[in-house]
């Protein structure tokens, strides 16, 4: 980007959603230097599994991230109270944070996948939903302002939850009413969460939100090369 697109103050931000909300943390963690500011939408403070979205032949518990090829270690590795049974028996439609809340019952091995949030080398900003279908991204959104304030975190880190708000927190003005979907890749039927009111306002509200951090963002970095 740098190279081709030569932005302006040399200035690079990741944004993500959901699983691209995971990878935006990651990256910033993983390549400080390139990434200027994070924008992390209903993130994970964890490297997940593929889960649903595996190959069938490999299963739930394959690698999502590899890195010079070879897969980053994921929380559900070992894990000794990971279960997917809440989500499988549960009612439809399926929630698969009731099957990501099982994860975190198991403190040690999940701090071996932990994302090092504390590696990023610029402002965050967190936006998550409390009732969240996919997976606890308040939760996860805590467990990350919470690593950034013990390190003392030296840039501007902002975290939007919204009540009742659930996974598909994104772009203002679109339609909300889809929360029950069945998985392109298993065909379970399951539910993003929120309500059609909730999710709207979040969308709503979180937008001029991003844009006013992002204008921050971009104005501390170009007073830090001068």
């Amino acid at each position: 980007m740098r190279r081709n697109l030569r932005p302006k103050n040399d200035f690079v931000a990741v944004s993500g959603q959901s699983r691209g909300g995971e990878l935006a943390l990651l990256l910033g963690a993983t390549f400080p230097r390139e990434v200027n500011a994070v924008v992390a939408y209903v993130p994970s403070a964890f490297v997940h599994s593929g889960q649903n979205a595996s190959d069938p032949r490999v299963g739930r518990e394959g690698p999502t991230w590899l890195l010079d090829g070879q897969p980053l270690r994921h929380w559900w590795e070992g894990n000794r109270t990971a279960s997917w049974k809440p989500f499988d028996e549960g009612p439809e439609p399926h929630r698969h944070d009731r099957a990501m809340r099982t994860a975190l019952q198991d403190p040690e091995t999940i701090a071996r996948a932990r994302i090092p949030v504390e590696n990023i080398e610029g402002p965050v900003m967190l936006l998550s939903g409390t009732d969240d279908g996919s997976w606890p991204s308040s939760t996860f959104s805590a467990i990350v302002r919470d690593r950034l304030a013990e390190v003392r975190h030296p840039h501007d880190v902002q975290w939007l939850d919204y009540e009742g708000a659930g996974h598909s927190i994104l772009f203002p003005y679109v339609p909300t009413t889809q929360h029950v979907y069945a998985h392109p890749v298993s065909g379970k039927v399951s539910t993003s969460g929120g309500n059609d009111r909730d999710n709207a306002r979040a969308d709503a509200e979180s937008w001029p939100a991003v844009l006013r951090f992002l204008r921050g963002a971009v104005e501390a970095h170009a007073r830090a090369r001068t």
